[in-house]
């Protein structure tokens, strides 16, 4: 019960250190809560988004080819087609990052895929997903990719309106 404390408070000491802009130290410290539980089976989907978010933390210091291993093994972890969208999202936002266009369209593109076979899914949360790549796509000069990541909230608007 103790090491779950401890995992617990070096996680929130992460989250709280990337709140502040301090990113050495969240790493540190979400570092520090894998090493701990990494390889405990029942831990699966705590460790994942543990990964995430140290993922997260070294985008925000550039260091992207760590962020995406960090990004493959949650996915490798992850167990429901919520998570794993929104893994894929991230893996697209991360290619767009680096100006990786074509493989950045296909991890949104199987986002967009998986998001269709969860019947359970949350149409907000991938709209919000889909106006962020929207956004970034933009910014990025790729207009017809936005313009089509954009046509896909419209339709995903279109569906969240029908099911209320």
């Amino acid at each position: 019960m103790n090491e779950v404390r401890e995992w617990k408070h070096c996680i929130e000491q992460g989250a709280t250190a990337y709140r502040d802009g301090k990113y050495e130290l969240a790493q540190s410290m979400l570092l520090e809560a894998l090493s701990e539980h990494c390889t405990q089976e029942d831990f699966k989907p705590a460790i994942a988004i543990v990964l995430e978010n140290l993922a997260l933390v070294l985008i925000r210091q550039k260091r992207y080819a760590r962020a995406e291993r960090m990004l493959r093994r949650a996915l490798a972890l992850t167990g429901n087609l919520q998570d794993t969208c929104r893994l894929q999202y991230k893996l697209a936002e991360l290619y767009l990052f680096q100006g990786r266009f074509s493989i950045a369209e296909h991890a949104a593109k199987t986002a967009n895929m998986i998001g269709e076979c969860d019947h359970d899914r949350n149409l907000q949360v991938e709209i919000e997903q889909q106006l962020r790549l929207s956004e970034l796509w933009n910014r990025w000069g790729q207009s017809d990719l936005a313009l089509a990541t954009y046509n896909e909230v419209r339709r995903l608007r279109q569906l969240s309106f029908e099911a209320h």
